[in-house]
């Protein structure tokens, strides 16, 4: 492949270098088939989408490309693997993009799902990672100087400064290039010496992963209660699970709500806490996490990331919050698709971490998880009874004695 050089910051005549500057189509022709590429973003948040696309139109084939997660199949790297030029993804999660799942389940597309954060806790075994390297990084910033400096802009940081970093070669794509010296050395995020071509992107446009309009065109008509959705009355129920001050990593999409609230992208208004969100989950420091699931156990194990020959998601961060030593909720429809229990005796699905839930929310019901003794049931919707419970929950459990209803 084509390396871009690295460029000393001054010659000894006192005169500054500027880093190339490069069309989108340029810094793609620079990627060989075979290549192992390094691309920023998160979910559709700091893509380096100009160059995403120059590279789906090259004929390259057999790319590896190692990212967070796999986008959609329009935006992100989706049109690569639609396009059959990728032969391998190291990534966390892949849910989003059905053509990805679709090619890993049919065998044409080999999937690496590495968990994020850090997999390792006092007194328990840890899995060891291999350091992830590259031929070449593709990222996106917000600013940056002609030395290449780089500013991001809050969420859009991701992972972009870490695939910097890790691959030989970087190229970043930035919405608005400066002279050099016009950012602040406090401002910079990202220093030129770990870049080496820049490409400087048209207009952008918001990329929206899951549109939702309203039903009736009006978003302030209140849902009669009992035609209500499942996902809404799980949601509003679990929404009195906040409390003012608390620290909250929600998970399952619906219920991304709270002022103090951490999302799996999201900035909480904490300062400068939303860096590391990898260390306020080790250390203990959130209160509560929300998650989605596909199985939970009666004694509190969890299963949500993947259904073996029908669906992948990923691990993503579910591992580092089932082990965070905060609060574990689950919010999820009580029966699957096919009418099966959700909350069963033992899990059938490969597990995301054993006996870490606490409690589990279903638009049917609330119960209460302990790893011992099992599940009591703590409160229920007025349209179901006691038996009727049983009959749609895999495993027994008790009753407590002052149910409540919602």
């Amino acid at each position: 492949m084509t390396v871009i050089r690295r460029w000393f910051a001054i010659h000894s005549n006192g005169r500054i270098f500027r880093k190339p500057l490069l069309s989108a189509s340029q810094a793609a022709a620079s990627i060989k088939s075979g290549a192992t590429l390094l691309v920023g973003g998160f979910g559709l948040t700091g893509i380096p989408e100009k160059m995403l696309k120059a590279l789906a139109k090259r004929n390259v084939t057999d790319l590896k490309i190692v990212s967070n997660d796999t986008g959609t199949e329009d935006f992100g790297i989706g049109p690569l693997i639609r396009e059959g030029k990728v032969s391998k993804v190291t990534a966390s999660y892949i849910g989003e993009n059905r053509q990805c799942v679709k090619d890993y389940l049919e065998g044409k597309l080999e999937i690496d799902l590495v968990p994020q954060n850090t997999l390792s806790w006092n007194g328990h075994d840890y899995l060891q990672e291999h350091a992830r390297t590259g031929d070449v990084a593709l990222i996106k910033a917000w600013k940056g100087d002609e030395f290449g400096n780089l500013v991001f802009r809050e969420t859009a940081r991701n992972f972009n400064p870490v695939m910097a970093k890790a691959a030989r070669t970087t190229l970043v794509e930035v919405e608005e290039l400066v002279p050099t010296g016009a950012i602040d050395p406090d401002e910079i995020h990202l220093p030129g010496i770990y870049v080496d071509g820049m490409v400087l992107g048209g207009k952008y446009e918001k990329q929206i992963m899951h549109l939702t309009v309203s039903r009736d065109g009006d978003a302030e008509k209140e849902t009669p209660k009992g035609t209500m959705p499942p996902r809404e009355k799980i949601a509003r129920r679990a929404a009195k699970e906040f409390r003012t001050g608390m620290y909250v990593a929600p998970k399952e999409k619906t219920l991304t709500i709270g002022t103090l609230s951490k999302a799996r992208r999201g900035r909480p208004r904490l300062g400068e806490c939303w860096k590391g969100d990898g260390d306020c989950l080790r250390r203990g420091h959130f209160d509560m996490s929300m998650l989605g699931a596909f199985e939970v156990s009666e004694f509190g194990d969890l299963a949500n990331w993947i259904i073996p020959g029908k669906i992948v998601k990923g691990m993503g961060g579910a591992m580092d919050l089932a082990n965070s030593g905060s609060t574990i909720i689950v919010t999820m429809t009580h029966l699957s698709k096919d009418g099966r229990p959700k909350i069963v005796s033992k899990c059938s699905l490969p597990l995301t971490a054993p006996k870490c839930v606490k409690r589990i929310i279903t638009e049917l019901a609330v119960f209460d998880v302990h790893p011992q003794k099992g599940l009591t049931l703590v409160e229920k919707v007025s349209s179901e009874t006691i038996d009727s419970l049983r009959s749609k929950t895999g495993c027994p459990f008790t009753v407590a004695p002052k149910l409540g209803t919602f």
